[in-house]
Formats: C-alpha cells, sequence, structure tokens
C-alpha cells in the first residue's frame, strides 16, 4: 500500500554524483542475470496492499498491474481524502530484476484543491537466500511530478530493503525503507519499517496482519496497525481489501481501500 508518509523531496546542500548510485545499479543488473527467481507458472506476488514491500519478482518479460483506492479518514471524524489509482506497473526485466513505475494518484480531499501526487521510478532485485531469508532490494526515485499540494520540491532518492520466509501456511515479511530529501527547504532524512504476517485461509485466500512505523527527522513518528484479506482469482489476478488504524500520537488516520491487481 502506497504511502505519503515517509517521502520528502530531495535536495543535497551540494552536488552529489550519481557515479556510486548507477554503478551500484549495474552490479545488481549484472548479477540479476543468473538464477530465476519466478517461474512463469507461480501464482501472482503482489507489493500491495500491505505497508511491506515483497522480495519477490515478476516473471521474466511478464507484465504486472497493481491499482486500487484508499479512502482517508482523522480521527474517527468525517472523510479528508481519498486516493484513487495506486497503480504500480512492474515488468520482468531479468530473471532476478524488474522495473516498476508507479503512476501519480489522484487526491481528492474534502477540503483543498484536487490533484495528483508524484510519480515514482524503481527497480527491484532479488539477491537469494540468506538463512532461508528472502532478500530484495528497491533503489528507486520519486519524481515531483504532481500538483503543487502534494508534489515534492526536487527528485527524492529511495531505497528499501525487503524480507520474506514462508513457514507452511504462514509467512513472515519485513520492509526497511529509507528516502533524503527536502521538507520546507530543510534536508530531511525520513524512513519506514514494518513487519506483517500472512496466513493462507485456503487455496485462494490470504489474511494479513501488519505494523508499520514512518520516522521522519522534523515531524512526530507515526505507528499503524493494518489487517486485510486478498483473493487470487486467478494464478495471475487477486482481488484485495484492506484497513489500517493509527496507534495514537500523530498517527491519527484510519484508512480503508481495496484494489486489484493482474499480471500479462
Amino acid at each position: 500500500m502506497s504511502s505519503e508518509e515517509g517521502r520528502k523531496g530531495y535536495a543535497p546542500n551540494g552536488p552529489m554524483s550519481f557515479k556510486p548510485f548507477a554503478l551500484t545499479l549495474l552490479a545488481l543488473f549484472a548479477a540479476s542475470a543468473f538464477g530465476q527467481a519466478t517461474p512463469q507458472g507461480d501464482p501472482i506476488g503482489t507489493s500491495r496492499p500491505s505497508f511491506s514491500d515483497t522480495s519477490q519478482i515478476v516473471p521474466v518479460r511478464s507484465l504486472q498491474l497493481e491499482a486500487g483506492l484508499s479512502l482517508y479518514r482523522r480521527g474517527g471524524r468525517e472523510v479528508e481524502r481519498w486516493e484513487l489509482g495506486e497503480a504500480l506497473f512492474r515488468y520482468g526485466l531479468a530473471p532476478r530484476a524488474e522495473l516498476r513505475l508507479q503512476l501519480p494518484n489522484d487526491v481528492l480531499p474534502r477540503q483543498g484543491v484536487d490533484g495528483f501526487d508524484n510519480t515514482i521510478l524503481a527497480a527491484s532485485f532479488y539477491l537469494g537466500q540468506v538463512g532461508g531469508w528472502d532478500v530484495g532490494v528497491v533503489p528507486g526515485v520519486e519524481i515531483p511530478s504532481g500538483a503543487r499540494p502534494y508534489r515534492d520540491e526536487t527528485l527524492t532518492p529511495n531505497a528499501s530493503l525487503n524480507l520474506g520466509r514462508s513457514f507452511g501456511k504462514t509467512g513472515v515479511a519485513a520492509t526497511l525503507a529509507a528516502a533524503y530529501g527536502r521538507d520546507q527547504g530543510r534536508a530531511d532524512l525520513s524512513g519506514q519499517g514494518s513487519l506483517v504476517v500472512t496466513h493462507a485461509l485456503g487455496p485462494s485466500r490470504i489474511g494479513f496482519v501488519e505494523y508499520a512505523a514512518f520516522l521522519d527527522r522534523f515531524d512526530q513518528p507515526e505507528h499503524y496497525a493494518h489487517l486485510g484479506l486478498q483473493w487470487i482469482v486467478h494464478r495471475t489476478s487477486q482481488f484485495d481489501v484492506h484497513a489500517a488504524v493509527g496507534l495514537g500520537g500523530a498517527a491519527s488516520h484510519e484508512v480503508v481501500g481495496a484494489g486489484y491487481s493482474v499480471r500479462f
């Protein structure tokens, strides 16, 4: 589930060289050519609707679309905003690598200006297993393409480390993410941590519970409890519903949403 919490615009204090970043990407792409992470016949695996991302890669030459909508309320009161779209395109580029394009959400606030938020371009790499855990990384950049109330100031580099493991019908996954950007003209470092537990409720249904925390240098931490249900309609398509509630403090949002994912 995409979240605006923990993501800020990017502008370093001085000029930044992208050479180390580019060399790291080249090394990851070179390593991704070996071994098959996800065979074509495997059931669909998505990065939604949880806050935790997946270490699973879309099969080579497959295109996967994940989309949905979310309703945000603040403190149990009236609707604060709708976010429509949540469209993430994932393309299997290599046996252990995929390209990602997350299109802007259409933000419809109860009060204020309607408009789109930012675009995110990223790549996901499956690194293999460590101690029985699947390990993946997702480096990316958020592009300030949205309407003025929702856009970041400049490019926002970000990255996440994603872990996953299956214990029979139960699975555990975790995500650690960070972004370096600007908040109202100030250089800012923000982060996210989440832990999700899934359980198969039958041949086509999966339930999950999740804890997520969003940390920001200039804002109070936000903590959420999240749960949902996924229906695998076919091995290449999935419906989902989910709900999250803030655990006090700055996290006063309540969120409900639904989505659909399909792989071609």
